[in-house]
């Protein structure tokens, strides 16, 4: 028998890796790159930045929750401050991070082409 932090150990090792969810690569922008977010059907806009982006979806960080399932407005700028992309998006998680923001991440309700991504991953 071993001792109970080598099983724990064990396990780890013996585990599976996750298998990706997502259906399309996400890259993470090669500057600051920051958004506007706004839950549809109310006023109030929040700030965030661009975490992530694949023509499927995005992660945000942003400084208030929002629930699993609801649909935002993102306003994404890039760095240059010469590109504007707005996207409505279905939140899909929303995890608190270390500092306190919130990451959300979820599928825009429309596809996003190549040519719309790549002022943002420059």
């Amino acid at each position: 028998m071993l001792p109970p932090i080598l099983e724990k150990l064990s396990a780890l090792i013996g585990r599976q890796s996750r298998s990706e969810r997502r259906v399309g690569k996400r890259v993470a922008p090669g500057s600051l790159t920051p958004c506007e977010v706004q839950r549809v059907g109310e006023e109030a806009r929040h700030s965030a930045r661009l975490h992530n982006l694949s023509v499927k979806g995005a992660g945000l960080l942003v400084d208030c929750e929002y629930p699993k399932g609801t649909n935002v407005r993102v306003l994404v700028v890039n760095a240059a401050h010469t590109f504007a992309l707005a996207l409505e998006m279905r939140v899909a998680r929303c995890h608190r991070t270390l500092n306190g923001d919130f990451l959300i991440g979820g599928p825009f309700t429309r596809v996003v082409t190549h040519q719309e991504l790549v002022p943002f991953i420059r």
